[in-house]
């Protein structure tokens, strides 16, 4: 940790940090009094998404049977993670593809470890929807306007990194394709909010939500002190949970997982996680 120096912190239960970022991102604007920086934000979310009588139940928060792990994957280690997950179905992948498919991994190597024989094994991924939908939405629009594609379940055993690749790859275009169908006509994202809340909670299947925070510039925020030396979350109380973020140098990425303490010990000493990230290093202040 860094020591010294001033501490912001916002609590969210938002999967995403679209809205979270204009709004640090508006409110640097407004600490540097810098009219070029100044961000106009819109609010169309109530007209695309009518609100719905309908009942969504609570996030299911967890204490202390679960924690938080965050570990490091920098640049080099990237590079080389995405030459071993690519393949001749997908060979140009995005860090945040590589890294959430080695976890992924990592997550089924755990849980056969624990039970003593491979279960089904799924995941959901959340996607921004502003710039998706037709027609597309500002950058700064306000509002909870995410999709999620769901990576068809395995109970492959020896699934390599890049078969998990290729399995996140057919998802995403398969919502792009039918998904975005059903959130921009049909208007039914809280059914997906719904059909993760039971998915988590089932016994014959392992569930885990993913949710990536790179690329939104929380680095760049300056509230009048200089910009930020670490941008994270603190502990993370929904289980199952996996946060991407950005790495200050944008390179990198730092992912924090959540899961039960005995999850945790067996998943935080895998050697095939080993061999690309870093477990809680030390944050560096130049």
């Amino acid at each position: 940790m860094p020591r010294g120096g001033n501490w912001l912190v916002h609590f969210s239960q938002n999967r995403r940090c679209s809205t979270i970022s204009t709004v640090v991102k508006g409110w640097s604007a407004a600490a540097l009094q810098s009219k070029e920086a100044a961000v106009e934000v819109c609010f169309p979310a109530a007209s695309i998404f009518p609100p719905m009588d309908t009942y969504i139940p609570p996030m299911k928060l967890v204490h202390d049977k679960y924690v938080t792990r965050r570990f490091v994957f920098n640049a080099s280690k990237i590079a080389a993670l995405k030459t071993k997950a690519a393949s001749s179905m997908v060979q140009q992948l995005t860090r945040v593809e590589a890294v959430t498919a080695l976890v992924w991994k990592c997550m089924m190597n755990m849980s056969r470890q624990i039970k003593g024989y491979p279960r089904l094994t799924m995941l959901s991924h959340s996607v921004d929807l502003r710039k998706k939908i037709v027609p597309p939405l500002p950058e700064n629009s306000i509002g909870n306007m995410v999709g999620m594609f769901f990576p068809v379940e395995t109970t492959e055993k020896d699934i390599h990194v890049a078969g998990l690749v290729c399995k996140l790859r057919k998802a995403k275009r398969e919502f792009a394709e039918n998904g975005l169908r059903i959130i921009s006509v049909e208007k039914r994202t809280w059914q997906k909010m719904c059909v993760i809340d039971d998915l988590v909670d089932r016994d014959d299947i392992d569930f885990c939500t993913y949710t990536s925070w790179c690329r939104f510039q929380l680095y760049e925020v300056d509230l009048g002190w200089g910009k930020p030396v670490w941008a994270s979350l603190p502990n993370i109380m929904l289980k199952n949970l996996v946060v991407l973020m950005d790495t200050k140098d944008g390179e990198g990425v730092e992912v924090l997982v959540t899961l039960s303490k005995q999850e945790m010990a067996v998943f935080e000493s895998d050697q095939q996680l080993l061999a690309f990230a870093a477990i809680n290093p030390t944050v560096s202040n130049p």
